[in-house]
C-alpha cells in the first residue's frame, strides 16, 4: 500500500493517496465490527421459554444470584460466569461484581435436545421442589431456581441446599432418592452449553 500511494502521489499528489488509505481503513473497521455482531447475537424480545438462576452462600468464592442459563424460543442462550480478571483470590467476591453476560446461539441439534427435555411429559410431572439431604462443607451451598414457560405450558421448580453442580453433571447422583433424571439431565445440558461458549469465546480472544 506504501509503494502504490508512493507512485500515486507522483501522478495525482497527495491528497487521494490519503482518501484511499482512509477507505481503506474504514472498510477494515467495518468488517471487524459486522463480525463482532456477527459473534454476539441479539437479545430477543420475547421473553425466555427456560430461565435457571442459581444463588451461592456461604463459603463460594463467589456468592449471591447468577444467571445460569436462558434459553429463548429461537435458540439464543445466555448466561453469566465470572470474569476471572475481576475476582479477587483469598476473599469471598459478590456475583454482581465479578460476573459477566455470554450470549451465544445453539445449533438446530442443541435447541432440539432442549426442548425434547422441557416439553416431555416427564418434565412436567417434575415436583416444584426438592432438597438436599445434609450436608455441604462449611455449609457452602446452592439453590437453584428454574421457570419454565411455553404456550399454555408453565413450571417453577426450586432446588434448594445443593453442594455445587458437579452433584449433577459429574455423575455424582445428589443425596435425595427421588430426584428426576430428566430434570438431572436438563442441568447437564446446560451446564455443558455454557463450557462449550464460553470456551469457544475464550478461544477467540486468545486467537
Amino acid at each position: 500500500m506504501k509503494l502504490f500511494c508512493a507512485i500515486l502521489a507522483l501522478i495525482v499528489g497527495f491528497s487521494a493517496c490519503g482518501k484511499i488509505e482512509n477507505f481503506t481503513n474504514l472498510t477494515q473497521q467495518k468488517i471487524e465490527t459486522e463480525n463482532e455482531e456477527n459473534e454476539k447475537p441479539e437479545q430477543p424480545d420475547a421473553p425466555p421459554i427456560l430461565e435457571i438462576v442459581q444463588e451461592a452462600k456461604g463459603m463460594h468464592e463467589v456468592i449471591g444470584k447468577t444467571l445460569f442459563f436462558n434459553l429463548y424460543e429461537n435458540g439464543v442462550v445466555e448466561f453469566e460466569y465470572e470474569d476471572q480478571k475481576k475476582l479477587v483470590k483469598g476473599k469471598t467476591n459478590r456475583a454482581e461484581e465479578v460476573n459477566t453476560l455470554m450470549r451465544a446461539k445453539l445449533d438446530k441439534e442443541e435447541l432440539r435436545d432442549f426442548l425434547a427435555q422441557i416439553n416431555a411429559e416427564d418434565f412436567q410431572k417434575v415436583k416444584n421442589e426438592y432438597t438436599r439431604k445434609c450436608c455441604c462443607i462449611q455449609n457452602a451451598t446452592i439453590d437453584y431456581k428454574i421457570h419454565f414457560q411455553n404456550g399454555n405450558k408453565q413450571k417453577n421448580i426450586n432446588l434448594n441446599g445443593y453442594c455445587d453442580i458437579g452433584e449433577f453433571t459429574n455423575g455424582r447422583a445428589p443425596k435425595i432418592q427421588d430426584f428426576p433424571s430428566i430434570l438431572q439431565g436438563l442441568l447437564m445440558q446446560a451446564h455443558q452449553a455454557r463450557r462449550k461458549y464460553n470456551l469457544e469465546k475464550s478461544s477467540n480472544q486468545t486467537e
